[in-house]
Order: structure tokens, then sequence, then C-alpha cells
């Protein structure tokens, strides 16, 4: 929480809170830039990235143990091909495209 767009988002203030507001139990850093200055500030909870971050959020994040970013719902195999997916090899496949195309 040191660059620009975090700073200018409150940065330095939120990292004092989140100190006295965690406690001894919970390791706060300063960090490096973490790539998301349209979504500033960002805090870090383990691997997961906190993005408008207030000190209510990430305490209730920090308690929830949101450390791991949620995995996104991928569409299975089946859906994905009923959706067109493999299409163009499926047409490269049976001849209906020509190689060259």
């Amino acid at each position: 929480m040191r660059q620009l767009s975090c700073a200018l988002n409150g940065a330095e203030p939120l990292l004092d809170e989140l100190r006295s507001r965690l406690g001894d139990g919970v390791r706060v850093v300063r960090a490096p830039c973490m790539g998301g200055c349209d979504k500033a500030p960002v805090v870090a909870i383990g691997h997961a990235l906190h993005e408008h971050a207030t000190s209510g959020s990430v305490a209730a994040a920090v308690a929830a143990g949101a450390a791991h970013p949620a995995a996104p719902a991928y569409p299975g195999l089946d859906q994905y091909r009923a959706g067109g997916g493999y299409g163009l090899l499926r047409s490269c496949l049976s001849g209906a495209r020509p190689v060259e195309e």
C-alpha cells in the first residue's frame, strides 16, 4: 500500500487503522504496488487481493478467513460445447472448413 493511487485513496491512515484494529495476531506490513490502481486502496490478505479496502471490510475478510482468491465458476465441457466451444475445431476436423483457412 505505498503507490500513488493507494496513497491518494487513504492507504497511510488505513495502514495505521489496521495495525490497531487487527492487533498482534495479524501481521500488517507495508507492501509494494499490487496493480489495482483503479480499485485503490488494495490490501493483500494471504494470497487474495482485497479491493476498495476499509478497515471494516479488511477486518471482516480476515475474520472470514478470506486468504485465497475465489475461483470463477467455469462452465463444464458439455456446457462449453453447447455454447459453441470447439466449433472451429469441429468444422476443421469434419472437412467443412478447409485447413488453409
